[in-house]
């Protein structure tokens, strides 16, 4: 470094003494230029550059064409000028760059020896101007100069390979602006010759490696090639065998993509190539910072406290062993600087905010005036101020982030692309001086600055990107600027204009009406400061159309808001003609507000014809159009309609790549158009198409996500299409698998609970439909068989109904879901034939099945409690029919198993069940009903009186309800009557007993209740009456049924029981019950043969 200041030193000397030397002159200030830029690169100081590039300006004045330092500054100048242009972004000096090469290939024309450095570097300045502008036609020319290099050069010359790199990369960039397929393929053929001319040890190859893969993966999105994918990936692993880089290209893309994956595997790509880098390795100190950097960037997106940790340890190491005079020193400690930032916005200790700013103050301070990256370091400072004044209110950190502010300002001039975030957070500080301190602010300067003094165009895409909050807070900097600028102020016009602006978005992202409201009146206000002629004319009447328009959407809108709507957007329209840049937001705008179909499908076709693919709004034409075409296809059915949403949605997905954050949405309306185009033509393929589409968008959409559930029901009901159309078993159970994901995603209470499990329930009759027909029909025949049973007692149906049971048991083996139920049917068959035969294997064996269906029903089944209730009955048979004592324990065992089982869970569902029915509900009164029954076994088997009380009272509330019409409102009374005899037997209430005796009046509302009361007690009587009877008399064997019957009908019985009936209405009593008993058991006695 000494000897290059002295060289520097010398150098100014000379060209001061050769004052009259112009051709010595114009040597020594190109050597003064050579050595300025060689420190400007040791330093970083802008002014070296600066002055580089001013002596080799003073070198190509002194020197004429011919003379040898002529070419050299000529050369240097445009160099330097493209330098300065890649740090500073001022686009004179690549024009000035391109002026000057332009000229140098007039001058050294083909066949002088710098003529193909010349031209080589013409394209280097074109392309860079093209990256700025996005003039294609730059771009082409700078293809033209590349491929006239290539043909000047030998294949075996030196120069060869990077001007093939650069060929390709020129196609590459051309495809980025054109989207054309042509580009990228001519891109990937240069790239690919590249490589076949850089061997494995060139240092170059994996730049090259990597290029390729990219292009790999760009054909890979536009065409869906899964060879291009795999392709890329092996050249990566290979670029990551030969260096590093592999790391940093993977958190570059989770930074834009934000996979987890990427910043996982450069995490540990650093860490693995740390470990196996020396100590005097040159790139270790790269290696920490790039590893710290990565982990700062998964704190941020994971939260993991350990990440900002390490980073800010790894850190630290950089900043102790980056040496003093290292370009990064500054880099190092503002890096550390923002890790302490971070860790602070995380868990808000105050010392990590002080730490940061203290080490940003360090970085400020190894960036002087001149250095690159000292505007960085003056606006993350002030940044970091501006919070600790968020923190404490010290109005002194507020002040010192606008002085701050300002200096940024100064060294981002306009056209920088940062300026404006440098204006939206100067405002910011002011305006909080300004409420607190107004006599210290500068008002034409905070005006100046509040007014947002960019283009409209910038303005509207600025916003739109903003979140909420940061539109809330550009929303409050407009208002204290309108505020500042009173009627005739000249910048009053644009602050109406910006504060309108961010009330309509602002109603977009918050749908106040307010908002909108205050939006039509300002922007009432913009056109009549904007007159005819005035070139924001046509921008105050386009705003203020879309903010009508808006407000004709809301409920209660007047039809005159869209009448406006569509004058203001047609007179906006008519001051952008066809050349306006902003003609096809007029178009576009306004077919969306047109209600005739036919001119807004004009409309929105003209505006996507201006906006080819590469344009930024071209997606939102695509999609305008093809909503359009939809509608016509859905009224009228015309299939070239259908066609064509099938082509804009397609294009739509093709600028929707993978990690796309709307590419699951553009893969979902794709599949959707295919279904509607199925559903017209009946075209498999389609159908199968849309199921492949909609697979890929829940791929995309895991669970959790909003559209999850939307993706679930669309996939069900293509698949469950595709197997009514194919009859494939496979659809029918991956449609119940989708279905059943998708009432999960449906709790309770969803609005689309009905839909998902009216789908579920459809999906599985069908399967149910599809099942295994001759186990269905045995089991179905065996059913009917029982119940012919029932009605005849006809011994014959029940052997048969056995038979085909157990065949339909055989068909349903261990683990089948129907299983259980066979075995229940089965015991109960084989009971009924115990009891009309007595045999007692067919005990034995219906207490086996009853024992296998249980073990089937675990105790969360809702038919375990009929298992245990009918084991327990056959169990208790059994002892009945042999007296074994371990039978009996083992029936009361399972006896009070089911009491503890079921009527705890009774009582809780049928509280679950009372509270869904509230009282104007039609299930009330079989929800109290049930509740009380349960609570009602509960008593009695717990004898708590808790349970008896609650019994009482819904019994009461149960009786204040009309019951259904199937339901004997008079057993309702009799159980009423019990529990309130229980409870005085209990309490000895005589309020309860003198409603019981109402009650029991109550019962007897009539003969048939009589009747069947002391009916009961005949049977009562006659119950251990055989059931074969000898009429002595006749001789003949007479069935005790038969005559029983014959007496029931007789008129002797239903006049017994009127009497009996006419003599208990009034008073109740045991006695007249008895007597009527007695009467009729005399009567139905006297019939019976003795």
């Amino acid at each position: 470094m000494v000897d290059l200041e002295e060289a520097i030193t010398h150098a100014r000397a000379a060209s001061e003494l050769q004052q009259g030397q112009r051709a010595d002159r114009a040597s020594s200030f190109s050597n003064l230029g050579i050595y300025l830029d060689a420190r400007y690169r040791k330093r970083g100081i802008a002014a070296d550059l600066d002055e580089a590039i001013e002596c080799h300006r003073h070198g190509l004045d002194l020197c004429q064409f011919g003379h040898p330092s002529h070419v050299v500054s000529l050369h240097r100048l445009a160099y330097q000028l493209a330098e300065r242009f890649d740090k500073q972004s001022a686009i004179v000096d690549i024009n000035e760059a391109i002026t000057l090469t332009r000229t140098a290939l007039e001058l050294y024309l083909h066949g002088h020896p710098q003529h193909a450095i010349f031209l080589e570097s013409f394209a280097l300045y074109l392309s860079d101007r093209f990256k700025k502008q996005g003039a294609v036609a730059d771009i082409e020319e700078a293809i033209k100069c590349h491929r006239a290099v290539l043909e000047l050069n030998l294949p075996d010359f030196p120069g060869q390979v990077p001007s093939l790199h650069f060929l390709a990369v020129c196609f590459s960039n051309k495809f980025g602006k054109s989207g054309a397929l042509g580009d990228l393929e001519e891109a990937i053929e240069h790239t690919r010759t590249v490589l076949k001319l850089r061997p494995s040890d060139d240092p170059n190859r994996p730049k090259s490696l990597m290029y390729l893969a990219i292009h790999l993966m760009d054909r890979f999105q536009m065409k869906g090639e899964m060879a291009n994918i795999d392709e890329a990936i092996l050249l990566i692993r290979e670029a990551l065998g030969l260096r590093p880089c592999l790391a940093n290209y993977l958190r570059d893309r989770f930074q834009s993509r934000g996979m987890l994956a990427d910043i996982d595997e450069a995490i540990a790509l650093y860490r693995s190539t740390l470990e196996t880098s020396s100590d005097q390795s040159a790139n270790q100190l790269s290696l920490f910072n790039d590893l710290a950097l990565a982990l700062s960037l998964r704190f941020g997106k994971l939260g993991i406290v350990a990440d900002i940790d390490d980073a800010i340890s790894i850190g630290k190491t950089v900043t102790e062993i980056c040496p003093d005079t290292h370009p990064d020193h500054g880099l190092a400690f503002s890096n550390l600087a923002t890790y302490h930032m971070n860790r602070y916005l995380k868990q808000a200790a105050a010392a990590d905010l002080e730490e940061s700013i203290h080490l940003h103050r360090v970085a400020l301070d190894l960036r002087p005036p001149g250095h690159a990256a000292r505007a960085t370091s003056l606006h993350i400072l002030a940044c970091s101020l501006w919070n600790r004044y968020l923190k404490m209110s010290m109005i002194s950190d507020a002040e010192e982030a606008v002085e701050l502010g300002r200096a940024v300002l100064e060294l981002r001039p306009p056209g920088h692309a940062l300026r404006d975030t440098s204006i939206i957070s100067l405002v910011t500080y002011m305006r909080e001086i300004l409420n607190r301190k107004p006599e210290t602010v500068d008002v034409d300067e905070f005006i100046s600055y509040a007014a947002l003094p960019w283009s409209f165009t910038h303005l509207d895409t600025a916003i739109a990107l903003c979140t909420l909050a940061e539109l809330e807070e550009a929303t409050e900097c407009g208002r204290a600027a309108l505020e500042a600028c009173p009627i005739g102020h000249p910048r009053r016009n644009t602050c109406l204009r910006v504060l309108a602006l961010c009330l309509g978005d602002g109603f977009k992202l918050k749908g106040l009406v307010a908002d909108l409201d205050e939006a039509i009146t300002l922007g009432r206000a913009a056109p009549q400061l904007c007159p005819p002629g005035h070139s924001y004319r046509d921008q105050c009447l386009h705003s203020l159309s879309v903010c009508l328009r808006d407000k004709s959407r809301q409920p209660e809108n007047a039809i005159t808001d869209l009448e406006e709507a569509i004058e203001f957007g047609r007179s906006a329209l008519e001051l952008r003609p066809p050349e306006h840049t902003d003609r096809s937001s007029s178009l576009y705008e306004l077919s969306d507000s047109i209600v005739d179909f036919e001119e807004a499908l004009s409309l929105g076709r003209a505006a996507l014809d201006l906006r080819p693919p590469g344009h930024p709004l071209h997606v939102e034409s695509l999609q305008q159009v093809a909503l359009y075409l939809k509608e016509r296809f859905q009224k009228e059915g015309v299939v070239s309609d259908s066609n064509e949403v099938i082509t804009l949605r397609q294009g739509t997905l093709d600028h929707r790549p993978a990690g796309h954050p709307q590419r699951s949405a553009a893969l979902h309306d794709l599949a959707v158009e295919f279904h509607a185009r199925y559903l017209k033509q009946d075209t498999v393929l389609d159908l199968e198409k849309a199921i492949e589409l909609e697979r890929a968008a829940l791929e995309l959409r895991p669970h959790g996500h909003p559209d999850h559930s939307m993706s679930v029901t669309s996939l069900a009901t293509y698949i469950k299409e595709l197997f009514n159309t194919k009859a494939t078993i496979a659809d029918l159970e991956e449609a119940i698998v989708v279905a059943r994901a998708t009432l999960e995603l449906s709790p309770m209470g969803h609005t689309d609970r009905a839909t998902s499990l009216h789908n579920l329930v459809l999906y599985l009759h069908e399967r149910f439909q599809r099942q295994d027909t001759t186990t269905l029909s045995l089991h179905t025949l065996a059913l009917c068989l029982w119940d012919k049973f029932n009605k005849q007692n006809a011994l014959v149906e029940l052997e048969e109904a056995i038979t085909h049971e157990r065949g339909a048991l055989e068909l349903r083996p261990s683990g089948h879901p129907d299983r259980a139920e066979s075995l229940h049917y089965l015991a109960m068959f084989l009971r009924a034939r115990f009891r009309k035969m007595a045999a007692r294997s067919d005990l034995e064996e219906t207490i086996m099945f009853c024992q296998a269906a249980l073990e089937h029903r675990p105790p969360e089944h809702p038919h375990r409690a009929v298992s245990l209730c009918n084991l327990s009955i056959y169990l208790h048979a059994r002892f009945q029919a042999a007296g074994t004592n371990s039978d009996l324990e083992e029936a009361i065992a399972f006896q009070q198993g089911r009491a503890t089982i079921d009527v705890e869970n009774a009582i809780l569902f049928g509280r679950a069940m009372l509270e869904l029915c509230p009282p104007s509900h039609s299930g009330r009164f079989m929800a109290l009903y049930t509740l009380a029954t349960c609570l009602h076994d509960r008593f009695m088997a717990q004898n708590a009186m808790s349970d008896l009380e609650e019994t009482i009272t819904l019994t009461q509330v149960a009786l204040e309800l009309t019951p259904p019409p199937d339901f004997d409102r008079s057993s309702l009374l009799e159980k009423h009557t019990l529990y309130l005899q229980q409870r005085i037997e209990k309490l000895g209430s005589t309020a309860d007993s003198a409603e019981a005796a109402a009650l029991q009046r109550a019962t007897l509302d009539g003969p048939s209740q009589v009747n069947q009361v002391v009916w009961h007690l005949v049977l009562e009587a006659i119950a251990t009456v055989p059931p074969r009877l000898l009429d002595t008399r006749t001789g003949i064997l007479c069935d005790r049924t038969a005559q029983i019957s014959q007496f029931e009908s007789s008129s002797a019985r239903a006049l017994r029981a009127r009497s009996c009936f006419a003599a208990c209405r009034d008073m109740l009593h045991p006695s007249l019950l008895t007597q009527a008993a007695s009467e009729l058991l005399t009567q139905a006695t006297s019939q019976l043969p003795m």
